[in-house]
């Protein structure tokens, strides 16, 4: 099937979910983002963020004092590893 062939099929189909949305797709509106939604998603960012930085170290420590408990020596890096590339 071609794209214009493609087109005139849905064409109608478009044009009904338009007037079901109230919209219309010929007039251009710019959108603007509000204040409270931009801060909702970037306070979600934020904690996400910081969940994941302090359950990660959370779980670190508790594997450190692990491996000390065992008898196992602990994973340490050294200079020698920040230099492999």
């Amino acid at each position: 099937m071609s794209a214009s062939t493609e087109n005139q099929t849905l064409s109608p189909l478009l044009d009904t979910i338009d007037i079901l949305n109230e919209t219309n797709t010929t007039e251009k509106q710019v959108f603007v983002a509000r204040t409270d939604g931009m801060l909702l998603s970037y306070s979600f960012l934020v904690l996400a963020a910081l969940l994941c930085v302090y359950f990660g170290s959370f779980r670190s420590i508790i594997h450190k004092d692990k491996q000390k408990k065992s008898g196992e020596k602990p994973d340490v890096l050294t200079a020698k590893d920040g230099n492999e590339i």
